[in-house]
Parts: structure tokens; C-alpha cells; sequence
């Protein structure tokens, strides 16, 4: 449900900040090399959730209102192919101002790592930054990697494990 305020918003508790985290659990394949391809989020728990975040598909949030939004998270690269094979990885967050039309590539939300991968090699790929919205801005995380067996999964012997995860913050309304 969406909130709109006018005036002055005065919770109990002080200032309130939105925030939102949306996961992938299942494990994530990537169809063609050397292309970006939207993140599909499978998991949004109530709990990591408050206003101003709305998960319009599977790959694409919107952002309520006008503010500087935070944004991070990680991805969990598995590498399935053979040992000491090179291979690059890369994510990055994209946003669109007109409902989706254009999508530009946010500074500083992308993270990259090439690397001679071992058999059944496991790592995490953090990214961190922040964008400027405005009102109904939207968001994706989008993936990359030069060869496909190159898989995104959450390592098994965790608790909850996800392929990728992004969290969003905004710094007031």
C-alpha cells in the first residue's frame, strides 16, 4: 500500500527511515554470456520491509518518494566449470526516472572481479552506493559474467542462503 504525506510526519519513535531487502534464493543461471541480465528477487519477508519500497516484478522496485537512497547488497558467484579457467564477473544496479523506458547505470553500484577459478569455487560479490531519486524512480540488479557456467547460488552449509541480495535505504522523506 502506498502512504502519501503532507505536512509534518512526527512518528513515536523519532525519525523513520524506509528500507527494504529482496532476495534470491533460487539458484540463478545465466542464459548468454557477456550480457546483462535482470536479477528475478524470489524472497521479500514482512520483516525486512517498512514504506516506501514497492516490488512492481520480479526484477524491478520502485522507490515511493523523492530522496538519496542507499543501496547494497552482494551476489554469490559459483563457479561450476573446470579448474583454472578464467572468468569474469560483474553486477550493477540500473535505475529509470520515466517508468521504465530508459535505465542508466548508477555510479559506484557496480562491482567487478576476474579470476582463475578453482573446481567448485565460491566467493561473494559486494556492491555499495547510492543514487538520487526522485518519485517513482525504479531499480534492478543486474548480473554479468563472460562464460555461463558461472552460476549465482547460496551456499548450502549457510543458515539461509540466497544467490543475491539488495537492500535499499532512504536517508529521511
Amino acid at each position: 500500500p502506498s502512504v502519501v504525506f503532507s505536512g509534518t510526519f512526527n512518528p513515536a519513535g523519532g525519525i523513520y527511515n524506509a528500507y527494504a531487502k529482496y532476495h534470491r534464493v533460487a539458484t540463478i543461471t545465466l542464459a548468454a554470456p557477456n550480457t546483462w541480465t535482470d536479477v528475478e528477487f524470489d524472497l521479500a519477508l514482512p520483516s525486512d520491509q517498512s514504506f516506501g519500497f514497492t516490488q512492481l516484478s520480479s526484477s524491478t522496485i520502485q522507490i515511493a518518494s523523492a530522496s538519496m537512497v542507499e543501496i547494497n547488497g552482494c551476489t554469490r558467484p559459483h563457479w561450476t566449470g573446470a579448474a583454472t579457467t578464467s572468468v569474469t564477473i560483474a553486477s550493477r544496479v540500473v535505475y529509470s526516472n520515466d517508468a521504465g523506458v530508459n535505465w542508466s547505470e548508477a555510479r559506484c553500484l557496480q562491482a567487478v572481479d576476474s579470476r582463475e577459478n578453482g573446481e567448485n569455487e565460491v566467493g561473494t560479490l559486494r556492491f555499495a552506493g547510492s543514487i538520487k531519486a526522485v518519485a517513482g524512480t525504479r531499480v534492478k540488479l543486474q548480473l554479468h559474467v563472460s562464460n555461463v557456467q558461472m552460476l549465482f547460488a547460496g551456499w548450502p552449509s549457510f543458515d539461509n542462503p540466497v544467490s543475491a541480495t539488495i537492500n535499499l535505504f532512504t536517508s529521511g522523506l
